[in-house]
């Protein structure tokens, strides 16, 4: 009942995002920007001290923090992209059609390329301004960490029941 139902969505997910990961292109002349942003990203992020080289500078991002406070990580590191996103990223928000906003979304994220459009504006502020927060993008890039249809139906194709999976084969599959 229950497996089968979700196989079943899965499939159908599964379906619509080959369609769509055939069709996801990123604009050739919007790279610059994009890479820009994801120079911030790479930046903003540092390789964890050792013990003996002493504590770790404020505002400094590093495993141990994303170990410790995963949100204000985030913060960080997608405060550093966002602020490299251009006019009004300094004001605490961008416009719905920013380059580079809809560029590292469309990289680094599950979201495809063809909703994004529609992603975006369910982020808008009540304010009345087609304008996304910082607050709105680090939601949305949490919201689509991961493309789920691609997970669970992985997850169908290696579990016996659709339920279950023993641990070995989790870890090997």
């Amino acid at each position: 009942g229950m497996a089968s139902g979700a196989a079943g969505a899965a499939k159908q997910q599964n379906n619509s995002m080959s369609k769509t990961a055939e069709t996801r292109s990123v604009p050739a002349t919007a790279a610059p920007p994009a890479a820009k942003a994801k120079a911030a990203l790479v930046g903003a992020v540092q390789q964890p001290r050792s013990p003996a080289g002493g504590s770790r500078a404020a505002g400094a991002l590093d495993f141990q923090m994303v170990l410790l406070d995963l949100d204000q990580a985030e913060q960080l590191a997608y405060g550093t992209v966002f602020a490299a996103f251009g006019s009004g990223a300094e004001s605490g928000s961008v416009q719905l059609d920013c380059q580079p906003l809809r560029d590292f979304v469309a990289a680094n994220s599950a979201c495809p390329y063809e909703e994004l459009d529609v992603e975006l504006l369910r982020r808008v502020g009540q304010d009345g301004e087609m304008k996304i927060t910082l607050a709105a993008f680090i939601q949305m890039l949490r919201d689509n960490a991961v493309a789920e249809g691609t997970v669970l139906e992985r997850f169908l194709g290696l579990s016996s029941n659709g339920e279950t999976i023993d641990s070995q084969e989790c870890r090997s599959g």
